[in-house]
């Protein structure tokens, strides 16, 4: 009987730890997603001058790209049939992302564009104000479908993200 506790005890410590595991992986996607992001947004303004808006102007409406509804669901990243944001997010040129469980925003503007009015996570993080053209990259993931997705934000201002949620 002793044998079959420890077992016990070892298989649910065994199993929270290879969670935890998943859970940074999972984290790291977005995070790659993110750096990808960034990665084309500083070459379209190399060549550009400007960083591109791939969201739209209307932040009370969120159109999260490659899917409508972020969730468990793993996606292509090429969805023509989203005609409201698919030439803009081509024209942006992501590279590495062929598929993905993460859904991304975009805002871009230059000083006299304003930010969104409200970012979709639950801090609300203050940005300065910018002399220069910015962006903002939002990503949402409800990997597990357990309806309380992990939300990441990270800016043109400096090379931090914030990740509210890890793994969900």
């Amino acid at each position: 009987m002793v044998v079959v506790a420890i077992t016990g005890v070892l298989a649910t410590i065994g199993i929270v730890l290879v969670r935890g595991h998943l859970n940074v992986a999972k984290a790291n996607r977005a995070l790659a997603g993110i750096q990808a992001i960034r990665t084309a947004e500083e070459g379209f303004r190399a060549q550009n001058g400007q960083y591109l808006d791939c969201s739209g102007p209307d932040a009370t409406k969120p159109s999260w790209y490659p899917m409508l509804s972020p969730g468990p669901t793993l996606y292509a990243w090429r969805q023509p049939s989203r005609t409201d944001v698919y030439t803009r997010w081509m024209a942006l040129g992501v590279p590495g992302i062929t598929s993905t469980q993460y859904g991304f925003l975009v805002n871009a503007g230059n000083p006299s564009t304003p930010y969104p009015a409200a970012l979709q996570t639950e801090a609300q993080p203050v940005f300065p104000l910018s002399p220069d053209h910015w962006y903002i990259i939002q990503v949402k993931g409800d990997i597990d479908g357990d309806g309380v997705p992990m939300l990441g934000v990270a800016t043109s201002f400096n090379g931090e993200v914030l990740l509210e949620h890890e793994g969900e």
